[in-house]
């Protein structure tokens, strides 16, 4: 039987930082929505962030790309 991994809907930070007993991180500091990215960049700098798969070749953009 084959397992395929499940999507994430949003950073694996943020699933970190929303869920009781969560990450350690200091999510009253971010103020807007750039605070996330840079966090997620600090910590996930190599993971993929955002797959765009409507273009020609699909695109794919780490962390700190998309930083």
């Amino acid at each position: 039987q084959v397992q395929v991994p499940a999507r994430r809907k949003c950073s694996p930070l943020l699933d970190s930082a929303l869920l009781p007993g969560g990450s350690e991180l200091a999510v009253h500091e971010w103020k807007a929505v750039p605070d996330i990215w840079r966090t997620a960049a600090e910590k996930y700098a190599d993971l993929v962030a955002l797959v765009d798969p409507y273009h020609d070749p699909p695109s794919k953009l780490t962390y700190k790309q998309f930083e």
